[in-house]
């Protein structure tokens, strides 16, 4: 405490630049700027500062002291503006911040975490951390955050992690000492100075001496995998006496592992962004109605936070102030853009696109659903690494061909001697696969969540594309019916292709059920809607199209039931749906009635799902309720079979059954309910209101934010262009290298020679995914800015 208030008093006088304090010493160092004062008139003011007289109130010059252990032997403060900090502040452009500090030239690891703390910071775009100059670069989206912000995340870190790094899933820096060493060592024995050999040999023995160890482990179970093979080339490689095939294809591995390492860190920050990445500040209203920033883990629950355009939330909270428009599909699951008012409730992770919101905190940090999400999204996107190559499932595909593979180098060297067997032996099966399949399973996460399916088991995506039967459980969302236009009550001077066309462009942005029933009745009249144009969101939506002001917004209550003219179908109508003014220029120029259908929103659902199977699915409905009443329901689903009266252990037996007669079975239902039945099926979808509030409880490998069948389509829609893309990874795996094996035989490819064409087979797999994530990337990006365009405007 008294170290602060004498830091606050030193740093009241405008020059001092900083302050190096050494409690040993018993010494504090002061710089400041020259030029504007001299060194007596410094030390005068310095001396009244101490003293107390220099008037250290709050005001032009006033500072801030960020929280940070003042307890230290040492330390350095540096002023950036109105805060002190321990970060040196050498560079501050729009977008672009460079910092320095003695942590980062002094611990690297340290450092590290320090950069994937700052990369969780909503708005952080990359971070660069240069131990040599022991500084860090952070490029930021200006209108996201500022520098300020970082500085406060900057000095919080790392006593609290981000979620990232309390999942587990830092990973360890590839190093390239012992294969540089490698290279070097061969490429003198093998052409410069043959004579030593001998210490290439032990380089050799030395850094495969585990693999040995796994090799000899696999025989003794009989079995054979990467470590026998890696074994077998490197006797191979002793017996030749040629070391520079070895040591490039070690060199080779490592590289590809250091860049899926580097890859999937940034791929997952820019695919899964809005999910990791958290609001990490808060505004609130100070006494006198001042507005200042505290950290989000120092809200209680009752706090009132402020939240404005284009910032996201920390808290899940109740709206007790404002009016406006929420992007909460993330956190969610909404298929478009929420209208927000007062007593309704919100979450951390959403953005204000609209309006200015006093938001009430119920909860913060690890508790919040943002939270839960972020961590469910990393556990999935995080994949256990190989020993040589970029990921265990890499190994996993290679492990496959090595019996075939030695069976091969053994031909070869009863044909060609060592040098054709060694030729076969260095072929490559695992780096490709095992580059592809986390950064192609990272953008299937990714295309999931921005549609409201939380995987929380990548495995499932590959599972679900052989499910042979969906048992659907009866879920009151399977009961709900499709609304439709009911009449359309046009003005004069209007047409009814108007209406329709304006309202269902209002809406077709917004979660809103009316604007699937606008965009079918415009689909069935071959209606184009308006796309780009300026567009407000208040009470109503306002439309600007040819120098016309269109607006479009509830009237209030007067459903169906109030207007005998829309009719009845299929008896009363069981739910009550406002409908649509259209005004044009001030005047009224039409109103849209609806009313619910007869048909099922899950009866439509599933027959979409049919279509994009990629061989037949049947879809059973199951049931705790009778008999007639499930037949019922069945039957107006369109599902293939029905069983009612079920119990929890009825449907474990059935699954069960299903399995024994080698069927793959999916269970969509209430999980956290008939637990054993979804631990059972190979596939368990969770449809329950509270799956992710209990998301540690749940068995489901994946979650719908909202009990939607629409998004089992969306699902296996993805699930197909998975394992797409999977499948022509592994055929860029197995094209060089089944050239390099008959190349061996035939055309005299030397290992070296086959170390270079099976690394282009592993680049143009890299490249390709690269470039299918950039492309994604964009996609999302532009999808955001036509969204936040739209509002804007």
């Amino acid at each position: 405490e008294l170290c602060g208030r004498f830091l606050l008093r030193v740093f009241s006088v405008e020059e001092v630049r900083s302050v190096q304090i050494d409690r040993p010493q018993s010494t504090a160092v002061i710089r400041y700027e020259r030029g504007k004062l001299g060194a007596i008139e410094l030390m005068q003011r310095l001396a009244a500062a101490l003293r107390g007289t220099h008037g250290v109130a709050p005001g032009p010059q006033a500072v801030s002291l960020l929280p940070q252990d003042l307890a230290k032997s040492r330390l350095t403060i540096h002023r950036h503006r109105g805060l002190l900090s321990t970060w040196e502040v050498v560079g501050d452009q729009p977008g672009v911040l460079c910092l320095r500090h003695e942590i980062v030239a002094a611990d690297s690891a340290l450092a590290r975490r320090i950069a994937h703390r700052i990369e969780s910071v909503h708005g952080v775009l990359s971070s660069v951390v240069r131990p040599l100059s022991g500084t860090l670069k952070i490029c930021f989206d200006p209108a996201q955050t500022r520098t300020e912000r970082l500085l406060r995340a900057l000095e919080s870190a790392p006593d609290s992690l981000p979620i990232e790094i309390a999942a587990g899933s830092e990973p360890v820096p590839v190093q390239f000492g012992l294969v540089n060493t490698a290279v070097a060592l061969s490429v003198v024995s093998d052409f410069v100075v043959p004579s030593v050999w001998p210490a290439t040999a032990a380089l050799l023995v030395g850094t495969n001496l585990r693999m040995f160890r796994d090799a000899a482990s696999q025989l003794g179970r009989g079995q054979l995998g990467l470590p026998v093979l890696y074994t077998t080339i490197a006797a191979g490689t002793l017996a030749a006496g040629q070391f520079l095939p070895w040591a490039a294809m070690n060199w080779m591995l490592r590289l590809w592992k250091r860049q899926y390492q580097q890859q999937l860190a940034s791929a997952r920050r820019r695919l899964l962004g809005e999910v990791i990445q958290q609001q990490r500040f808060a505004r609130v209203e100070a006494a006198g109605g001042v507005e200042v920033e505290v950290p989000a883990e120092r809200l209680a629950p009752g706090d009132v936070i402020l939240a404005s355009v284009g910032e996201k939330l920390c808290v899940d909270g109740r709206i007790i102030k404002g009016h406006g428009l929420i992007d909460e599909r993330v956190v969610r699951g909404a298929m478009g853009m929420t209208r927000k008012g007062p007593d309704e409730a919100v979450y951390a992770g959403s953005i204000v696109l609209s309006g200015d919101f006093q938001v009430e905190t119920r909860g913060q940090g690890p508790k919040s659903r943002a939270a839960t999400l972020a961590r469910a999204a990393l556990t999935a996107a995080n994949h256990q690494l190989g020993i040589k190559t970029p990921t265990l499932k890499g190994e996993r595909f290679a492990s496959r061909v090595v019996g075939p593979t030695l069976a091969a180098a053994g031909l070869g060297f009863s044909l060609g001697g060592a040098p054709t067997a060694l030729a076969i032996l260095d072929t490559d099966y695992a780096s490709g696969p095992g580059l592809a399949y986390p950064l192609e399973t990272l953008q299937a996460l990714s295309l999931c969540y921005q549609q409201g399916i939380v995987v929380r088991d990548p495995e499932a995506i590959d599972r679900l594309a052989k499910v042979d039967v969906l048992f659907l459980d009866h879920h009151p969302a399977l009961e709900s019916l499709e609304p439709e236009v009911a009449s359309v009550r046009v003005f004069p001077g209007h047409t009814e292709f108007q209406m329709l066309r304006y309202a269902a462009s209002a809406l077709r942005d917004l979660d809103d059920e009316r604007a699937g029933a606008l965009r079918a009745a415009c689909r069935s009249r071959r209606i184009t809607l308006l796309d780009r144009i300026p567009t407000r969101y208040d009470t109503d939506v306002t439309l600007i199209h040819r120098e016309q002001v269109i607006k479009v917004g509830n009237l209030g209550g007067q459903g169906p039931e109030a207007n005998p003219a829309a009719g009845a179908r299929g008896g009363p109508q069981t739910k009550l749906i406002d409908s649509l003014m259209v005004g044009v220029n001030g005047q009224i120029a039409g109103l849209i009635d609806f009313r619910p259908s007869s048909r099922l929103a899950a009866a439509t659902a599933l027959q979409e799902l049919r279509g994009k199977t990629q061989h037949p699915l049947a879809i059973g409905l199951i049931s705790e309720s009778d008999e007639p009443r499930v037949r019922h329901l069945a039957t107006r689903l369109g599902v293939d079979f029905h069983h009612g009266g079920l119990t929890t252990d009825d449907l474990v037996q059935l699954i069960l059954g299903c399995r024994k007669r080698g069927l793959k079975v999916a269970y969509a239902g209430e999980c956290l309910l008939r637990t054993r039945a979804a631990r059972e099926a190979d596939v368990a979808i969770s449809l329950d209101a509270d799956g992710l509030e209990n998301l540690d409880r749940n068995p489901a490998g994946i979650v719908l934010l909202q009990p939607d069948l629409a998004r089992l389509g969306v699902l296996h829609e993805v699930t197909r262009i998975h394992r797409r893309r999977l499948l022509v990874a592994q055929g860029s795996a197995w094209i060089p290298n089944l050239f390099c094996v008959a190349g061996a035989f035939f055309l005299g490819f030397s290992s070296l020679t086959t170390v270079a064409i099976t690394n282009l087979g592993t680049y143009s797999t890299y490249a390709r995914t690269s470039a299918a994530i950039r492309g994604l990337e964009q996609q999302l990006a532009r999808v955001s800015k036509r969204r936040v365009s739209r509002i804007a405007s």
